[in-house]
């Protein structure tokens, strides 16, 4: 029963392994900044790809509708307040949307970073913290 289990674990991990790789080659093709950042953003919003909001609506970095008027791909607004996408290169479109808007381009790797906390995580100065240690 173990083996079976343990087995079925691996099996999941390589699965998630292949679709984070998927999306990595997605963030790479959109020429997204930091990449190894919005790769950890990405398991960190989306469960490593598992959470609900990623699995039925391509919704890999837990966007919330933006303002009206505003240049989006996401195809609806979700009753629970976020964002729905035909696909996840949709949602990483998105946050290229948001790199520009924010002018990340400008900024260091540490300056963004900051930027993400501040902005983007609502001021939680402990966003990330597990994957790059400060």
């Amino acid at each position: 029963m173990i083996a079976i289990l343990l087995s079925t674990s691996v099996t999941a991990q390589k699965d998630t392994q292949k679709e984070l790789q998927k999306v990595a080659q997605i963030i790479k093709e959109l020429d997204i900044l930091y990449p190894t950042i919005t790769l950890y953003q990405v398991r960190e919003e989306s469960g490593n790809l598992k959470s609900d909001l990623a699995v039925k609506h391509n919704n890999i970095l837990g966007f919330k509708p933006r303002s009206k008027g505003k240049k989006t791909y996401a195809k609806a607004r979700l009753k629970n307040g976020y964002s729905g996408f035909r696909s996840k290169r949709d949602c990483l479109r998105e946050l290229k949307l948001w790199q520009q808007e924010h002018k990340a381009s400008n900024l260091s790797r540490q300056e963004y970073l900051r930027l993400l906390r501040k902005v983007y995580a609502d001021g939680d100065r402990n966003y990330l913290k597990n994957y790059i240690g400060y």
